[in-house]
């Protein structure tokens, strides 16, 4: 599935496929929204996590969906054993 057709809830449950601590949050100081997910972007050799803060869940997702999406190579579990680079293939996570 592509991003365009793609659902909020499905863009959700993809990136809990990365990280099954992945949940949606209501920030009590600023009253936003942000997505919760340790998967880092990585871009050359900076691995980065993406931290947008929105009026309402759904655009949180669509905006940190958008990031995991369009990444070359997304990091998860960056300082472990288990360190897994994955990339997203218009239906799945796809290893590097």
């Amino acid at each position: 599935m592509t991003g365009e057709r793609m659902t909020t809830d499905q863009k959700m449950l993809a990136m809990v496929a990365l990280d099954y601590r992945t949940s949606v949050m209501l920030s009590p100081y600023t009253k936003k929204w942000y997505v919760s997910c340790r998967a880092e972007v990585k871009e050359g050799s900076i691995v980065s996590s993406p931290l947008y803060h929105s009026t309402t869940a759904e655009q949180s997702i669509r905006e940190t969906w958008e990031e995991y999406s369009k990444a070359l190579c997304v990091v998860v579990n960056v300082m472990k054993k288990n360190r897994r680079e994955v990339r997203w293939n218009g239906f799945m996570w796809d290893d590097v």
